[in-house]
């Protein structure tokens, strides 16, 4: 996992500040169900699932407008999901259940977890996921979902509730540990081994619902003390010391999008919103009084409309907002970053992007799985900024291979898929 100290400084002060709700901009949509839905997850702005109560699995393909019933046919409550593109997705929930689709929800094969304990949360890279479990499980696969292991059980505690991958090497979980001690775990082997902290909430106990990071360092954890008060938590050093906030209801879940774009939701109707990478949150009107219990966001350069979010919660709740996440608002914090490559997995042609916040000489190459390396895509002195490149993979085999960004002091990896 990189730990940069000179971006680590860039990032070290969390003022989170609470103002009046602004008119409200999230519009109910007509889901056609009254069960309690626990996660939502779109694949882009348009396209999405929910997961919720009595196995229910909703999906769409026109932003909500329309809702079509694909649940697997299962009777235990689903608490999240992840979908890797329209068609491929996973679902998970009570008593270890896991269910997968390759075909958009049109028909669902079970998946062997290795446990009965429930499971809450799930987050992918690329190809690497985890999963957290009640009893402090953690699953883990390599294949998009489509095996699953256990790398810790064990241990006596309460769930994760949260977890997020960064990419396919770190990643996140958040829960509490025995003695009521807000605890995130992080790996930087892609999931096969973790390392814990726990911490107080401003000096109170709780334990933490959801965990999202904008890059390995700088990322943000959401949950309730125990005397009923919300919690923001950040860490700018991936996961190893966390300030917090307090807020005046428990929170249930957060998203982040870019470097600066952020939403969390909660008890009440609770929405707060952030365009300045977490210096401020500002209250939203959601419209409603029930518990929100998850969001995903969306920005949208050059389409119908800057930004989009979806938040869901209970009696079959989906609220819907075009204007809490647009790229125009606020500042960009900046920061070393090298992202995902789209399309991925690909064949032929993909664009790599990569930002950095001062000029540096600027090394980006391609290494196959032994290291070895199959290209050079940029060499030299780079300004401060966004880039990108276009990658052509056309020569090379089928598999996985490695884009390695070393500019300056600072290095990034993330892998990419080839297909023929």
């Amino acid at each position: 996992m990189l730990r940069n100290a000179s971006l680590v400084g860039l990032l070290a002060v969390f003022l989170v500040s609470i103002t009046r709700p602004s008119a409200q901009t999230w519009m109910p949509l007509n889901t056609g169900t009254t069960q309690d839905l626990y996660a939502v997850h779109f694949v882009s702005p348009d396209t999405g699932y929910v997961v919720g109560a009595a196995g229910t699995v909703l999906k769409t393909t026109n932003g909500g407008t329309s809702w079509q019933n694909v649940s697997p046919g299962i009777s235990q409550a689903l608490f999240d999901l992840h979908f890797f593109d329209a068609d491929v997705g996973v679902v998970l929930g009570e008593e270890g259940t896991i269910m997968r689709t390759v075909n958009g929800g049109a028909t669902w094969t079970p998946v062997t977890s290795g446990t009965t304990e429930t499971l809450f949360s799930v987050a992918f890279g690329s190809t690497v996921g985890i999963a957290g479990a009640a009893s402090q499980v953690i699953l883990r696969s390599g294949d998009q979902g489509a095996t699953w292991s256990p790398v810790r059980e064990g241990f006596f505690g309460p769930p994760f509730r949260g977890v997020d991958m960064v990419d396919d090497v770190d990643g996140f979980v958040a829960g509490s540990n025995a003695i009521f001690q807000p605890l995130v775990g992080y790996t930087n082997d892609g999931g096969m081994t973790f390392e814990f902290v726990s911490f107080y909430l401003d000096s109170n106990e709780g334990y933490l619902e959801d965990i999202r990071f904008f890059d390995e360092l700088d990322g943000f954890a959401v949950g309730v003390a125990w005397n009923g008060q919300g919690a923001i938590c950040h860490s700018t050093d991936g996961g190893q010391n966390w300030s917090t906030t307090l807020y005046p209801g428990p929170l249930r879940g957060v998203d982040l999008f870019g470097s600066h774009i952020g939403c969390a939701v909660g008890d009440g109707g609770t929405i707060v919103k952030t365009t300045t990478g977490g210096q401020t949150w500002v209250p939203e009107a959601s419209g409603t009084t029930v518990t929100l219990n998850d969001v995903d966001i969306h920005c949208c350069v050059g389409g119908p409309y800057p930004g989009v979010g979806y938040a869901v919660g209970e009696a079959g709740t989906v609220l819907r907002s075009t204007m809490a996440v647009a790229l125009t608002e606020g500042p960009e914090v900046p920061r070393f970053s090298l992202e995902q490559n789209y399309p991925n997995p690909f064949t032929g042609q993909t664009a790599i992007r990569y930002h950095l916040p001062e000029a540096a000489a600027v090394m980006l190459r391609v290494v196959d799985a032994l290291g070895r390396e199959v290209a050079t895509l940029a060499e030299g002195e780079h300004a401060a900024g966004p880039h990108e490149v276009t990658f052509d993979a056309s020569r090379l085999s089928a598999g996985t291979y490695l884009y390695v960004l070393e500019a300056g002091a600072s290095r990034a990896a993330r892998p990419m898929l080839v297909r023929k």
